[in-house]
C-alpha cells in the first residue's frame, strides 16, 4: 500500500451534517440575554470578530559586476543588479451576530444542567416549561374595531347566559304591572356583556397563543416585537391554527384555575367591608369587578395552564 494511501485511511471522516435545523417563530431575546448573561461572567455576549492576516517576506537585494581588459577596445565592466524587494501583508475580518447563537446556547446551557421541565403538570410556578403539539396564533388587535359594530354587540349578547326569573322578580313585576307607572321604577344596572362591550373598545388587544398538548392546554401572551413573522400574516396564511408541531420553551406562570371568577368576585365583595380607599372605592370595586371579565374574555381561560414563553420553534428537516 502506497504511503499515500496509508495518510488517507488515517484521517478521520468528517462530522455527519445536522438532520434537521430550528425555525424559529418566536424568539424573546431580551429575557433570554438576562439569563444568558448569568452563565457568563463577562455578561452576554454581544458580538464575535475573526480575523486573518497574511505577511509577504522582503527579498533581499544583490548585485553582481564582470570586468577585464580587451586588446583594441580597452577595459570594460558588465553589472547586474536586483534592488531590494518591500514587504508586507494583508488582512481580513468576519464579524458575526450571535443573536440566533444565543437562542441554541440558551437551549443548550438549559438541557445541560437540567433546568427544564418536560411535563407541565409536574412543573413549580417559576420552572423553565417545555410543551410540544398543536400551536394557535390569535391576533385580537385585528379584531379591535369589530366590538363597535351592531352584529357583533347583537352575537355577543345572544351568547351570555341569562339569569332565570325567580318569584319574588315575578311578584315585583306584577305590582308594577298593576301600578301602571305611578313609580316610576329604580335605574336597572348594566348587564356583564354591556360593560364588556363598552370596555373592550378601549382595553389593549395583543397577541394570543396556546399550545394543545396530549393532555392540557398552555396560553401565552406574545409580544409583537418578538415575533419572527408578523401575527397579522400568521393570521392571513394559516388562519389560526399553524401547521405542524411546535414547541414552546417558557416560564410556568399560572396553573388551570376553575371557579377563579367566582373567587375574585368574592374577594371584591369581602373588601367592600373596609375602610375606604382607592382600592375599596366605586372606581376600585368596578376595576375588581371587571378584572375577571375581561380575562374571560380576553386572557387565559380559566382551564389552561399559563406560560411566559421564550422561544417557540419547530424542527424543520
Amino acid at each position: 500500500m502506497s504511503k499515500k494511501g496509508e495518510k488517507a485511511s488515517s484521517e478521520a471522516p468528517d462530522e455527519a451534517a445536522p438532520a434537521s435545523v430550528y425555525d424559529f417563530l418566536y424568539h424573546d431575546s431580551r429575557r433570554i440575554g438576562s439569563f444568558l448573561s448569568q452563565f457568563d461572567n463577562n455578561g452576554l455576549l454581544t458580538g464575535i470578530s475573526q480575523g486573518e492576516t497574511a505577511a509577504r517576506g522582503a527579498k533581499r537585494g544583490w548585485r553582481m559586476g564582470i570586468g577585464g581588459e580587451m586588446p583594441l577596445l580597452g577595459g570594460a565592466t558588465l553589472e547586474v543588479a536586483r534592488e531590494p524587494g518591500e514587504g508586507g501583508s494583508e488582512s481580513f475580518e468576519r464579524s458575526y451576530d450571535p443573536f440566533w447563537t444565543n437562542a441554541l446556547a440558551f437551549l443548550d446551557f438549559l438541557t445541560e444542567r437540567a433546568l427544564v421541565q418536560p411535563q407541565i403538570e409536574e412543573a413549580n410556578l417559576g420552572q423553565f416549561v417545555l410543551v410540544r403539539g398543536h400551536l394557535t396564533v390569535l391576533d385580537l388587535a385585528m379584531f379591535q374595531k369589530v366590538w363597535n359594530l351592531p352584529t357583533a354587540q347583537q352575537a355577543a349578547r345572544a351568547g351570555a347566559p341569562q339569569p332565570l326569573p325567580t318569584a319574588e322578580g315575578n311578584r315585583h313585576e306584577r305590582r308594577n304591572q298593576q301600578r301602571q307607572g305611578r313609580q316610576q321604577e329604580p335605574p336597572q344596572m348594566p348587564s356583564d356583556v354591556d360593560l364588556t362591550l363598552e370596555f373592550l373598545t378601549v382595553l389593549p388587544h395583543t397577541v394570543h397563543a396556546s399550545i394543545l398538548t396530549q393532555h392540557e392546554r398552555v396560553w401565552s401572551n406574545l409580544r409583537e416585537e418578538f415575533l419572527v413573522t408578523p401575527s397579522a400574516e400568521l393570521v392571513l396564511t394559516h388562519g389560526a391554527t399553524l401547521p405542524g408541531q411546535w414547541a414552546m420553551l417558557g416560564i410556568m406562570s399560572g396553573r388551570p384555575d376553575y371557579g377563579a371568577i367566582e373567587h375574585q368576585q368574592a374577594l371584591a365583595q369581602i373588601g367592600s367591608e373596609f375602610e375606604p380607599g382607592l382600592v375599596n372605592s366605586g372606581i376600585g370595586l368596578l376595576v375588581q369587578h371587571m378584572a375577571p371579565l375581561i380575562r374571560q374574555a380576553l386572557g387565559r381561560p380559566v382551564g389552561s395552564y399559563a406560560v411566559t414563553p421564550l422561544l417557540i420553534f419547530r424542527e424543520v428537516t
